[in-house]
Parts: C-alpha cells; structure tokens; sequence
C-alpha cells in the first residue's frame, strides 16, 4: 500500500457528486487525445491534492534495493499461474463467447515509466516528475527514502499545460508499444486455434483487448506471461423539475457556497455513458439567449467542431451536444431495425443526460411515453421548469447499452477508452456492477484509468444493497476503492395521484379486483385517463393478436368496446394505440405471467393512455378472463378516469 496525490478539478468534481446524487439515484427511480488537447477541451486543474491510498493486487510486491525514478513504484511483480489468472466456468465448456484480455503492461492512463525507454504518461507521475526536476539541489534527503521524496513532493505548482505538453509527446510510442505486444498475444491464440480477430482493442483505459474464443482456449492463452488475467466479457444492465433543489444544486448556481462562487457547469464537458441520446430533444440544443435561463452554449472544441458520428456527419451536433459515439458491439443488436448510431431507442441514457446536465427550459408539459412513435402525450399538468444538475456543461454521449438495457462489457470499455481519449472532465455511469474482486476486473480498471487521467467519475451503487447472499465483493456495484460511489435516496416532490378506477357488472360473480384510489402502490391497478367508459370487455385473442402487437384495422371494435391485451414484446402504451386505431374506447392491459424471477414483470406502472385504460396484474387479468367465461350475461366493465396533481 503506498500514498500518491492526485489532483482533482474542484468545478468537474462538484458537478460529478451533485449529478451523482440526482442522476445516479433519484433519476434511478467520448476525435484523437491529440487534438482535444490541442483545442483546450480540458480546463487547468485547479491545485486541490487529494491522498489516495491504493491497495495492489496479491500478486505485486514493494521492492527493497532497487533505485526509484521519481513517478515510479519500485515494484517487482510475481508471475501468477495460469490457474490463478483464468477461472472456468462449469457451464460454459466447449462454448464460444467473447473474453476480455488484460495484458501485464500498464494502459496509457496509469502508466508510470516502469518499462525502460518508455517515460510515463500517467498525468500524476508527469506532475511528480516535473516537481522533482523543479526541486533545489540544495535541498537536503537525508534520512528521506526516495519513496517518502515522491510522497512529499508539492504538485499543486505544476500546470496542466505542461503535463500535458510533456505527455503528448510520450503517448503515440507507449501506444505503439503496447499495440505491439498485443499483437505477439493475439498471434499466440491464433497458434492456438482461436479463429477470430480481436473485435476490440484498448491501450487508455485497459491495456487488452475482446476476443472470442472458447473456455479451453482462454485457459491457454493465460499461461501466457503477457497476460494479466481473462474474464468472460460480461452483460450489466442500466439502473428533473424539482432535483436540483431538493440535492442543493440551486445553490451552486447562485453562489451560495463558502467560496461565494456561483457555477452552472459552465465549461465542463460530461460524458454519458449509457443507451445513447435523444439528439434533437430540447434539453440537448444549444437555445442560445433566447431559450431557458439565457445562457448560451460555447463549444469548446471550436465552432463546428465536433466528435464522433457528428464529426463524420452521421448525426447532427450543435454547441451544446459535442459528440455522440456507438459501436459495433452495441449497434449489431439492432439487427437493421433501427439505423446503427447512438441515438437512443430506451430512453434511459436521454434521462441520465438531461438529469445531469439538461438545459434549463421553462413550462414543461408533464408526457406519457411515445412508444417510439411521437414525443409523448400531455398529462394535462406542467412544471414551472425543469432542468438538469448542469444546465450550462457541454455533453458527449458515449452508447455502450442496447435499446433493452443491456451494457455489453466490451462496449463499455470502448466508452472509457473513448472518453479518456477525448478528455471530457466528468463522466456519469448509472450502470450496474456486480463484481467479485476489482482488482481483477476489466471495468474496474477502466474506472481506474479515468480517474488517473483527471476524470471525474460518478457511478451508482444500484438497487442490490443488503443481499447477505450477494457473491459479490460488496453488495453495493462498483466496490473499487477508487470510485465514487453514491447510494440511492428519496425524492421530496409529490404527485397527488389518483388512479384510474374500475367497476363491474354482469355475468354471475364480478371479480374481486382490489381498487384503492388514493394508494395506488397497494392496489392491483395502475395508469391513468382523462375519460372514463363502460362498455363491453372484448380478448384481443379473439381477433388474432393478443398481445396487440400490431394496430387493429379501422372499425373492428365498437366505440363502447374495452379490449383487453396481453403484456409482452411490444410497448404498453403502444398496445393501447394499437387498440384505439381500432376504434375501441377502452383498454385493459394484463401482466402475462407471474415470475418471481423477473420482478419488473410482474410490476404494473402508471403509463397515461389516450383512451380510458388500466393496467392490471397477472391474478387480476385471470379474475377478469375467468368472469368473462362464467356462462353469465351482460358483462360490462367501468373504467374511471383518473388525475394527477404536482405537488
């Protein structure tokens, strides 16, 4: 264990912490390194050190006679076995699957000049160096072991222009040198029998690469001592009106702060890393004076200057939404059924980015969901305005989730090697972790790298805390000591709700559904309309479709008809817009199954239908099905409108 400084941007890091808090948890409910730097994407770190203590892996030992170069570690590393490098998995003999490479080399961000000819490129081990050059040769050592010289050196001088000057000129030869030992490895699984070229290669934020091969071919290629360690490429998964205030970000705005600084995010670059952006949302355009709070956007790479699929023309930018980035990994998902860029088809990587860094924008309508089809439909209540933690940053959205939620690994790390490339100040990842020893894992390290490189990192701690069965590390995500965590809280805001009703009639015994209107989460309802209906209840499984995945032809319901869906496949808001093309005035959506397994299926949600709609649970929807075939007469079922207040 030994002590190293880091300096942290104090602006980039309140932004992290407060967006964090409202981004992460509440709203829970990244061209070449070259030319960014040349274009002063990155602002001066203000000379605010912080004491890290950093626990190695087993396998690194502190060295005892060896000279030490100021920025080095003195370290000599045992060789781990193979075994202890590559963990088989039972289940996944003889299968092909993607892996992840860590090679034993350092990455570019945490590169501290260990390897002979090849000076440091880690920004911290810049700064000590440099303040060792600046340091009076009269100054006395003695007693002061060259370890203890490192610790005590003062950083806080040494400016950002010149570590980044100096590392400049050092990153294309490390580079160079790592790609070159990553290719005798990858030539090593080929002589093995792995078939496959690397689908990715990182040399920033891990030092590695994906590959897909099998168990026994992984098992090989770690007795290799160029590897580090492999692991299977894992799938995570991802985890604005009043928020600002209730976390205190209002505050920071207006200087109400012990500095008496006021600060919006102005200058600030934020990575998302997440499903992607809804690029031509208002929260993300650059509104100029005339939009929000006044304030317009400066685009700190240059006027028309951009990143990614804007820079190639794919998508559109503008000053405040710089960059926009996808891959293979993420867009091959779609299968050709939505362009291959890094727009957002979930809608949670859009939230994440509005949340923590939306524009400020006045008398916002409160939507239902477009079901991919329009921007939503009015509620009939509006927020006096909305705005994301930092309204004024700039924003880079890195897509590394498909369209549903899933995060494949491999992608995620081309996001952290992308956006430590780019430079951006801070980065938020509401995506969860989950694992078993951070020293060892890839992504881990990958959140290392971006701290190395002065990146402000903001991770959620998930929903998992408290699971005494958890095999994780901890059984918060994330639980590298490096990383800056944030637990989950409460929102002070309030919606009056009052939920659809429904009442029945007809048949020989009505169903038994629990209704209580004041405390929807007790009930066996949800959703809400602004009409209300009685009329005959008709199963979409008689007209071929029961999951309503298509819209019904114009005419094949009446317009006192209430048709009722199977839950699954296609949106629920989008089955209820099925059910109205067809002319029917109500809606009845039920959860198809009950599975323990899957919790978020077995939830009913307070979608807002354009026709009077519920949505029920899997016993309630059997309830009604049953009645419907009781062999009694007259069925009919009232569905009552519903109200939302803001509070």
């Amino acid at each position: 264990m030994f002590t190293q400084e880091v300096t942290v941007n104090r602006k980039a890091l309140s932004v992290a912490i407060v967006s964090a808090l409202y981004g992460a948890t509440i709203a829970a409910s990244a061209t070449s390194m070259n030319q960014l730097r040349q274009d002063n994407l990155l602002q001066e770190l203000l000379p605010v050190t912080t004491p890290v203590e950093q626990t190695q892996p087993q396998s690194i030992h502190a060295g005892a006679s060896a000279g030490v170069f100021p920025g080095g570690r003195n370290m000599q590393i045992a060789p781990a076995s193979a075994e202890a490098k590559f963990k088989a998995e039972a289940d996944q003999a003889g299968k092909s699957d993607t892996y992840i490479v860590r090679l034993r080399d350092l990455p570019v961000a945490t590169y501290d000049g260990r390897v002979a000819g090849f000076a440091a490129t880690a920004q911290a081990s810049i700064r000590r160096e440099l303040a060792f050059a600046q340091t009076p040769a009269t100054q006395s050592t003695a007693g002061v072991t060259p370890l203890q010289q490192q610790q005590q050196l003062q950083t806080d001088h040494i400016s950002a222009e010149a570590v980044k000057e100096l590392q400049q000129d050092r990153i294309s030869q490390y580079e160079n040198y790592l790609s070159a030992k990553q290719d005798n490895v990858l030539q090593l699984a080929q002589s093995i029998g792995v078939q496959h070229d690397a689908s990715s290669r990182y040399t920033h934020a891990l030092n590695g690469f994906a590959l897909t091969m099998t168990q026994e071919q992984a098992a090989q290629l770690a007795e290799s001592p160029e590897v580090a360690f492999i692991q299977r490429a894992e799938m995570l998964h991802i985890q604005t009106d009043r928020g600002p205030e209730f976390i205190g970000a209002k505050k920071v705005w207006v200087g109400q702060t012990p500095d008496k600084s006021s600060f919006k995010g102005d200058g600030v670059v934020v990575g998302i890393i997440d499903t992607g952006i809804n690029s031509d949302h208002i929260a993300f355009q650059d509104l100029g004076e005339n939009g929000g709070n006044g304030h317009d956007h400066t685009n700190p790479l240059g006027k028309g200057k951009y990143l990614g699929e804007c820079a190639t023309g794919v998508k559109q930018c503008n000053d405040k939404l710089i960059g926009i980035y996808s891959w293979p990994a993420v867009t091959n998902s779609y299968a050709g059924k939505a362009p291959a860029t890094g727009e957002d088809y979930n809608g949670h990587g859009s939230h994440v980015a509005g949340t923590v860094a939306g524009n400020e924008i006045l008398h916002v309508p409160m939507l239902s969901g477009g079901a991919g089809k329009h921007d939503g439909r009015p509620y009939g209540v509006e927020f006096a305005s909305a705005a994301g933690v930092a309204p004024n940053a700039n924003i880079v959205s890195y897509q590394a989730c498909t369209a549903n939620g899933g995060c494949p690994q491999e992608a995620m790390l081309l996001a952290y090697e992308q956006a430590i490339k780019d430079g951006v100040d801070v980065i938020n990842f509401s995506i969860g972790g989950g694992e078993k020893f951070p020293w060892d894992d890839p992504l881990q390290q990958a959140l290392l790298s971006a701290r190395e490189a002065g990146i402000a990192v903001a991770v959620a701690a998930g929903n998992n805390g408290g699971n005494p069965l958890a095999p994780n590390f901890y059984s918060i995500s994330h639980s590298s000591p490096w990383t800056m965590v944030v637990a989950a809280s409460t929102h002070d805001r309030t919606l009056a709700k009052v939920n659809n009703g429904v009442a029945f009639s007809g048949g020989k015994k009505a169903p038994s559904v629990s209704y209580l209107p004041n405390r929807p989460a007790d009930d066996a309802i949800a959703g809400y309309s602004r009409g209300s209906i009685t009329g005959k209840p008709v199963v979409a499984a008689n007209y071929n479709d029961p999951l309503c995945l298509k819209p019904f032809a114009a005419g094949t319901f009446k317009a006192d008809e209430i048709v009722i869906c199977k839950r699954g496949n296609n949106g629920r808001i989008e089955k209820s817009e099925n059910v109205k093309a067809g002319g029917a005035g109500g809606f009845i959506l039920y959860n198809d199954v009950f599975d323990a397994s899957v919790p978020d299926n077995n939830q009913i949600v307070d979608d807002f239908f354009e026709l009077p709609g519920l949505h029920i649970t899997n016993a309630a929807g059997n309830q009604i099905l049953n009645w419907l075939k009781d062999g009694g007469a007259e069925h009919k079922i009232t569905i009552q409108g519903g109200s939302v207040t803001i509070g």
